[in-house]
């Protein structure tokens, strides 16, 4: 009869650690995903650059571009916020110096799936893309 004292002892140990592991599995996946939209956000950010450095398209354009490129994993593009520099009215690229870059930022603030349960990390995250292309005409 040993071992009779000791029953039980297992469920207790593991109901003490699955907490912990839970949280791991879950930050794991949720930094997964963080950064899955980082890599989206790039991407669509540098098409929206590139298609901006060509001639025909209209600072509106290319910031509906970025957004409509913007779409992953939970995140939509009316989410995203565009910015497009410089940004005059009519063409985007037409009155510049011929090699001026163009610059498409998009952001997007990032939802925890899992709050972290520790005290001073915020429940978002802002997380940016960055695309710049120079302008190929005037």
């Amino acid at each position: 009869m040993a071992g009779r004292e000791e029953e039980g002892a297992a469920a207790v140990e593991f109901a003490l650690v699955l907490p912990l592991l839970l949280t791991l599995v879950f930050a794991l996946i949720d930094f997964g995903v963080l950064f899955g939209q980082t890599l989206a956000l790039n991407n669509a950010a540098r098409e929206a650059a590139r298609q901006g450095a060509v001639p025909g398209l209209t600072c509106a354009q290319v910031k509906a571009t970025g957004q409509s490129s913007a779409t992953s994993i939970g995140m939509t593009g009316s989410a995203v916020t565009p910015t497009v520099s410089p940004c005059p009215s009519g063409e985007v690229c037409s009155g510049s110096v011929p090699g001026q870059a163009l610059t498409v930022t998009l952001t997007y603030t990032h939802q925890w799936l899992v709050p972290i349960p520790v005290p001073g990390v915020p429940s978002t995250y802002t997380i940016r893309g960055h695309g710049e292309f120079r302008c190929e005409y005037s």
